[in-house]
């Protein structure tokens, strides 16, 4: 049975992937007691873990906020991304069981990522997760599941920032042949390649954004 610190958790989690909250935004307690119509205790505790998750942030003195992203935090967050999946990628040996790896890649490939954004983006993040579940290291594993919540807020603020997706370059198909024919090293340059052009496209954008300031 789910809780109800964790039904608010992942509502308001939802809440903020979606923008129904803006980034920078105040959020109080008393607002959102009303707005999921739970307690105040409840509600506290599940403002907790988005502020240990980097969804939230807390101002001495002033209140607590929608984590905006900058571009610094997206240069490090997709630097420790990358860091992330390509030791996996390299632990990933020849002849590995990439079943759950393959059943994930027709899932975003069945996703029409035009007509169904966010399924896209949910359907991506479990690709990207499972390739790292696929190196058999619960420690890494565990360690790229910290920054998976900021990265999530990376990519759907990026739509409020009209950041475009990587064209041409990165390919989920590319990386599962890469792996199935145990060429570990293109498979990681792959997935190094993708995160570059990411970040260069959060760069541009957040310069141009401040260009019409």
């Amino acid at each position: 049975m789910v809780s109800a610190v964790d039904a608010v958790y992942k509502t308001l989690e939802e809440d903020i992937y979606s923008l129904k909250f803006a980034p920078g935004e105040q959020i109080t307690e008393t607002d959102l007691t009303i707005r999921y119509g739970v307690s105040r205790n409840t509600v506290r505790e599940a403002v907790a873990y988005l502020l240990q998750n980097g969804l939230l942030i807390k101002e001495k003195n002033k209140g607590i906020f929608i984590k905006s992203i900058a571009f610094s935090d997206v240069t490090e967050i997709f630097h420790l991304r990358l860091l992330f999946e390509r030791e996996a990628v390299g632990h990933i040996h020849a002849g590995a069981d990439l079943s759950a790896l393959e059943r994930a890649l027709d899932g975003v490939e069945q996703v029409d990522k035009q007509a169904n954004w966010y399924e896209y983006v949910a359907a991506d993040g479990d690709f990207h997760r499972i390739l790292v579940g696929s190196a058999g290291s619960p420690r890494l594993k565990n360690l790229y599941e910290t920054i998976l919540s900021e990265v999530k807020l990376c990519i759907y603020q990026a739509r409020e920032l009209n950041i475009p997706s990587a064209k041409g370059i990165y390919d989920h198909r590319s990386i599962f042949d890469k792996l199935v024919a145990g060429e570990t090293e293109a498979a990681a340059d792959i997935v190094g390649r993708h995160m570059q052009i990411t970040v260069e496209d959060f760069r541009r954008s957040f310069e141009t954004r401040k260009g019409r300031k």
